[in-house]
């Protein structure tokens, strides 16, 4: 196989050993002025029998065969993949860091609900005008994460 440029796209998988973290390298089969465009390692010998077979180029046999095909950004600031193993387990912790927070939120917000509507009858709280049921008292829990105009 040829020489070609890698990226490194990186996730998380658990199993009895522990947290895994999963690392994907893409391989570049096409640029353009912006972008790269990869496909998974394991692929590339695959579709590159099939394009040097149709004698076409290797994007081109990608999209025909239908294998999943990725955008990394030539300026750096890709969120798919990364040049270097380092920088996508670094994305990886900005993720899982962003994630902690929106599963916070969603905690705190779900621990409302059920403290608030423990003991309600859903017959009790009067439908709005598109049948929505708000339940009482839950409106600064919800303000204090979301901003609405």
């Amino acid at each position: 196989m040829d020489s070609r440029e890698v990226f490194y796209k990186m996730r998380t998988a658990i199993d009895e050993d522990g947290i895994n973290v999963i690392t994907t390298e893409l391989v570049k089969i096409h640029d353009s002025n912006c972008w790269y465009w990869c496909i998974d390692k394991s692929r590339i010998g695959y579709v590159k029998t099939i394009a040097d077979r149709n004698h076409e180029p290797m994007l081109k046999a990608a999209k025909r065969d239908k294998t999943k095909i990725y955008k990394v950004a030539k300026d750096g600031s890709s969120r798919v993949a990364f040049e270097t193993p380092q920088q996508a387990f670094l994305h990886l912790m900005f993720l899982k860091r962003k994630q902690i927070g929106h599963m916070k939120r969603e905690i705190e917000i779900l621990e409302e609900f059920t403290k608030k509507a423990e003991g309600l009858d859903i017959e009790s709280i009067k439908p709005g005008s598109y049948g929505e049921r708000v339940i009482p008292d839950t409106h600064e829990v919800v303000h204090n994460h979301y901003i609405f105009d």
